[in-house]
């Protein structure tokens, strides 16, 4: 089997510019594509010099672990320690993912290719590895999409009673520690609960129609958005409780008449002011 130099340089620099940007995909950042090919380059330049030398394991593991962090770095920078340490992991995972599927649609299609160095040069059509490309990425997108919502499922959202008038509702709330609406009056803290969560709480078919009814109960509250300035109504529960959950001051419950979560895996956002229990 013929290998190129040139050939091989082409291919790993198309194979690291599309990884790094589904790392970028992934991490849900919006990385200049100039960014992306000078490390792309990098990455790429390293591998058509290693796939010809006679390196052991000993050398060719650090030398390709500090190529590929040095790739990262290039694209989402390293003031972040944490997200750093994110984006390298996803550039992993992906890499991983990627050369598994790889892989697997050589040997399936018993297709000429060679190994050297941890680089894979294949005899394959560019639309083949595209497709295989497209198929890994989506796997680890979901996968970590899943990732994502069963961790906040389990860390972030908590079972509350709102309580007012000799009447209780119970639904899950997101700690939002970016909920900083307060009533600029009282300086109170606003939970914020989908109508539909507390509407048992009033005889009225909306929220619109409860405001009518009890208009001593309500307070308006203004707050600002992507969209612009806006507000919400609010109203003051006899008590707010949760077992993990301690309010620093009483707070209100505004209202929104829109869904807080697409997946409906919470209806209340509870203000960045709660002290929460750790929890094991």
């Amino acid at each position: 089997m013929k290998i190129y130099a040139d050939v091989l340089f082409i291919i790993n620099l198309i194979s690291d510019y599309l990884l790094l940007c589904a790392t970028a995909f992934v991490l849900k950042k919006r990385i200049s594509s100039k960014r992306k090919m000078l490390a792309a380059a990098m990455g790429a330049l390293f591998a058509s010099v290693i796939f010809f030398l006679p390196l052991g394991v000993v050398f060719l593991l650090p030398m390709t672990l500090f190529v590929s962090v040095l790739m990262v770095a290039t694209v989402f920078g390293i003031r972040k320690c944490a997200f750093f340490a994110k984006a390298v992991c996803s550039f992993y995972l992906i890499s991983f993912a990627a050369s598994g599927a790889m892989f697997g649609f050589c040997y399936l299609k018993n297709t000429t290719f060679a190994v050297k160095s941890g680089i894979l040069y294949a005899d394959i059509p560019a639309y083949g590895a595209l497709t295989v490309f497209l198929i890994s990425v989506t796997v680890v997108h979901v996968s970590c999409g899943f990732v994502r919502k069963a961790k906040l499922r389990s860390r972030y959202l908590y079972d509350i009673t709102i309580l007012k008038d000799g009447k209780s509702v119970t639904d899950k709330a997101l700690y939002d520690t970016g909920n900083f609406l307060t009533d600029p009056l009282t300086q109170k803290s606003v939970l914020i609960a989908e109508w539909a969560a507390v509407s048992a709480l009033f005889d009225a078919e909306t929220a619109a129609e409860a405001v009518a009814k009890h208009p001593g109960e309500f307070i308006y509250i203004p707050l600002k958005t992507v969209s612009g300035s806006t507000g919400i109504f609010a109203f003051c529960p006899d008590e707010i409780r949760a077992d993990e959950i301690s309010m620093n001051d009483s707070a209100y419950v505004g209202i929104s008449d829109k869904p807080l979560d697409n997946d409906g895996y919470y209806r209340m956002i509870l203000p960045c002011s709660a002290s929460i229990a750790e929890r094991m």
